[in-house]
């Protein structure tokens, strides 16, 4: 999910009245609601999610931790996060210092994963829109693939994109439109190969984007 807290809290109500469903919800909070103000609101449902995932700033921000962004300050809001409730792991995404993430029952150790492209790429970023649900999309196949594995998960999606073996991973539904629409074109170049189960799904959604 990637969302206000208030649709967070409708959508977990509405998986509980579903009989004998027990998804892994990983949730990265909408970024304008990430402040102190709101915070609030993410810790009554912390104990309902399973993997929580802002960025590096808005972890800060929600928790007061001022800027800038250092390894230091990232594992103190992870710790933090964990200490409210979250059932199995929060992982802080952090642009050029990669990604932390932090198991409940780690006793504060954690483990950082570097990010694959380093200052001196810097000129083939082109855009950044979207990179955090893609990141949380690639998780999902990754913890599909695993068998729920955070380590293997995380270390499986990297492997995919410094191979270029993306079509190793099967693809899994997640929901955020821009995942999505990258997934898709992947499919569409026939990067990705998705399973039979999955096929109308993609189809319809090929069909309202006009692809």
């Amino acid at each position: 999910m990637c969302t206000i807290a208030e649709r967070a809290t409708r959508v977990l109500q509405e998986i509980r009245e579903v009989e004998g469903w027990h998804p892994v919800l990983v949730y990265e909070p909408f970024e304008g609601v990430c402040t102190p103000q709101e915070y609030p609101k993410l810790a009554a449902i912390m104990g309902d999610i399973d993997i929580l995932s802002p960025n590096a700033e808005e972890a800060l921000r929600m928790l007061e931790i001022p800027l800038p962004v250092t390894t230091t300050k990232v594992e103190e809001a992870a710790t933090t996060f964990i200490e409210a409730g979250v059932k199995l792991c929060v992982i802080i995404r952090c642009a050029g210092l990669g990604a932390y993430a932090l198991e409940t029952g780690a006793s504060g150790r954690g483990f950082w994963t570097p990010a694959f492209w380093a200052e001196k790429d810097i000129g083939r970023i082109v855009d950044v829109t979207g990179a955090g649900n893609s990141f949380l999309g690639g998780l999902s196949a990754g913890l599909a693939k695993s068998g729920g594995d955070v380590k293997e998960g995380i270390g499986l999606v990297s492997w995919s994109v410094a191979s270029g073996r993306a079509n190793d991973i099967e693809l899994v539904p997640f929901g955020t439109s821009n995942a999505l629409r990258i997934g898709l074109r992947l499919i569409h170049n026939r990067t990705i190969r998705p399973s039979q189960r999955h096929t109308k799904c993609i189809v319809a959604w090929e069909r309202a984007m006009e692809w």
